[in-house]
């Protein structure tokens, strides 16, 4: 992606862009099916505006997570399972999301932040487990009017299997390859990633000397979903650390008003995942992950 393709809609690339998961653990019910979580939301957009107007943030993207509108349903249906699900019952998933979606413009609307829904399945393609192309030019445009786009996950189409279901921790990736991401901000219904499951502590830092030992803490015991938990939140990370961009995962359940100042700070509280250094990486932690590529209306 070229600054000419960003700048045409008024965007400046170089101005980058912060990026915020609220999780389903934080909007929504986990115990109930499709319950909206009313009072965290609004905690959360409270935050959002506050750190607005006092010019802390200016170009925010959110990735929502799904929680309980979204894995109960890729469940029941089968929609993870290509060999068994009804194509007839896919639009179940983007229907909750788009229910979950509404529930929090409208929070973010009476906070006072101008924001507008984007949906992954008109908005990119994958090709098995990697985000093939993305459409950027409606984020271009939306953050240059000043707008927070608010992208879910969910249903996308799949050059290998029809469609699958892509997890909004993986958004920033795919967002890597036409933004420069300053940070990456997931809030959970935990303080951090835990070093013991059992245990109170949580690693400060997640880098390229003590990523393996973090993984193996990740235990079958922590919560697992059909986005596999913090083990594939935790791989998500890594891959955008790769890419030179640092993340954080802290509990969003109970936000003072200027807590994103902090979560975008130099000392944030929670767990830290460091940018790798480009130059350092081995090649057979890299995974091969192929960057994303832009597609225009012309050349889809």
């Amino acid at each position: 992606m070229t600054k000419d393709t960003a700048t045409k809609h008024g965007f400046d690339l170089n101005d980058g862009i912060h990026v915020i998961k609220p999780g389903g653990s934080v909007i929504t019910d986990r115990t109930k099916a499709s319950t909206f979580n009313r009072a965290r939301a609004d905690a959360f957009c409270r935050c959002l505006a506050h750190s607005f107007a006092n010019g802390e943030l200016k170009h925010v993207v959110l990735a929502i997570g799904g929680g309980s509108f979204a894995h109960d349903i890729v469940r029941a249906n089968r929609i993870n399972e290509p060999t068994r699900r009804d194509p007839r019952d896919l639009f179940k998933l983007p229907a909750s999301l788009f229910a979950l979606q509404s529930r929090l413009l409208e929070c973010l609307s009476r906070a006072g932040v101008p924001a507008l829904p984007f949906h992954p399945t008109s908005l990119m393609q994958t090709n098995g487990n990697e985000a093939d192309k993305m459409f950027f030019e409606p984020l271009y445009a939306a953050l240059a009017q000043g707008f927070v786009p608010v992208l879910t996950g969910g249903l996308v189409f799949d050059q290998q299997s029809g469609f699958k279901v892509f997890s909004s921790d993986w958004l920033p990736v795919a967002l890597s390859a036409g933004f420069q991401i300053k940070r990456f901000v997931v809030l959970t219904d935990q303080p951090g990633i835990r070093v013991d499951i059992a245990g109170s502590e949580i690693f400060s830092r997640v880098t390229q000397a003590n990523f393996r030992t973090v993984e193996r803490s990740l235990t079958p015991g922590q919560r697992v979903d059909v986005t596999r938990g913090m083990n594939g939140k935790l791989d998500a990370l890594l891959q955008l650390a790769r890419r030179g961009v640092s993340s954080v995962v802290c509990d969003g359940r109970n936000p003072t008003p200027d807590y994103f100042d902090h979560l975008f700070s130099a000392k944030p509280p929670g767990t830290v995942i460091e940018a790798w250094d480009p130059d350092t990486i081995d090649t057979r932690d890299a995974r091969s992950h192929k960057s994303v590529t832009s597609s225009r209306p012309h050349s889809a």
